[in-house]
């Protein structure tokens, strides 16, 4: 396994940071009554769901345990509307800055593969990423430093970054909640149309926080 070192790595939170995440299920659940699968069937899953939201329900794996997850080139046509606005941008300028950054997303493989790929759809180009077991991502962060360097570890590229800091850009405090010198949070909120104070900020605007880490 080949390995890139990095002064700064930025690694971005999936599920309500890139990826519209509730705009997804509903998409979800309105391809399964294409495909025949009855309506309170339907309706009792967006219940569970509603009421799991930020926490453990996983709609994809769900799905796909029983046999119903459709195949994800069906959602292509809707994969740049799964986008929260300004992701386009964001990933273009960190490639055109040549700023190393990954997806880390926290969740079960066949889910976060299935939204990766619409991802990197409505992009058109590969990502690289990382799926992590463990929610906190600080934590882990914090946990896998070895010698002063983050090295993570890319799913499907056999290649490790090994960054000496990451900006981590999440949605959840609770992902962020670290006092270690190289780990800067960004906090993300894109449930506003303007940035509020102790609310983090829309996606949109993460590359001009980026700047001060640059």
């Amino acid at each position: 396994m080949s390995s890139d070192d990095t002064q700064l790595l930025v690694a971005l939170d999936v599920d309500r940071t890139l990826f519209d995440t509730s705009r997804f299920v509903e998409l979800l659940y309105d391809r399964l009554l294409d495909h025949g699968v009855e309506k309170p069937i339907i309706d009792a899953m967006r219940d569970k769901e509603l009421s799991s939201r930020g926490s453990s329900f996983d709609v994809v794996s769900s799905l796909a345990t029983q046999k119903v997850l459709p195949a994800v080139e069906e959602l292509y046509p809707y994969a740049t509307e799964l986008l929260h606005e300004g992701v386009f941008e964001l990933i273009g300028s960190l490639v055109h800055a040549k700023i190393p950054f990954v997806l880390l997303t926290y969740g079960s493989v066949v889910a976060q593969s299935y939204k990766i790929s619409l991802i990197e759809h409505a992009l058109g180009r590969s990502l690289p990423f990382h799926i992590t077991i463990e929610p906190n991502k600080a934590a882990w962060l914090e946990r896998i430093e070895s010698s002063g360097s983050f090295a993570i570890a890319l799913d499907t590229m056999d290649r490790t970054i090994m960054a000496r800091s990451v900006v981590l850009v999440d949605d959840k405090v609770s992902n962020l909640q670290t006092s270690h010198p190289r780990i800067h949070p960004i906090l993300v909120d894109n449930t506003s149309s303007g940035d509020r104070a102790g609310k983090g900020v829309a996606i949109k605007n993460v590359w001009g926080v980026l700047q001060s880490y640059v």
